[in-house]
């Protein structure tokens, strides 16, 4: 976060051919908050696989795989202090989420969390339009169709 750095790729050689096939083919997006870095994630590939992140603003970096460069994700940083709080209508939804106990309230959950997900690509959509209008489409498509795994 703070002061954007060089680019360590250009935004035109990063890749959508995954995004596509995922959206084509169907699977999982994968969820997850991380409170001590204060980072929200949703990614195509599981979070175990290694990601760089391509920032397009102060809070949203796209995520894409080393090698090949193909974009699996976006990461919205300083989630809590300070995208939510430029963005109003999410954190009232944010707040009352709840934290499952078990698996079955985890897959409750999972359904209960979708349109809350889906709200908060939106809050952040217009800035990854900006940079890139075909995988800022390819993200909404995704998470409108694909299954949600939090982890």
């Amino acid at each position: 976060m703070g002061e954007l750095v060089k680019e360590l790729v250009q935004m035109k050689s990063l890749r959508s051919n995954l995004l596509s096939k995922h959206k084509k083919h169907g699977g999982f997006v994968y969820i997850r908050y991380d409170n001590i870095f204060d980072a929200f994630f949703f990614m195509i590939v599981p979070p175990t696989v290694e990601t760089v992140v391509h920032y397009v603003d102060e809070n949203v970096g796209l995520l894409y795989e080393a090698k090949s460069k193909e974009v699996v994700g976006v990461q919205i940083e300083a989630f809590a202090k300070s995208f939510l709080q430029k963005h109003s209508e999410l954190l009232r939804a944010w707040q009352l989420r709840s934290v499952p106990r078990d698996f079955g309230e985890t897959m409750s959950s999972m359904n209960e969390l979708k349109p809350t997900v889906r709200e908060i690509y939106r809050a952040s959509e217009s800035v990854i339009q900006k940079e890139n209008a075909h995988l800022s489409r390819l993200f909404r498509e995704n998470l409108e169709t694909s299954n949600m795994a939090v982890v």
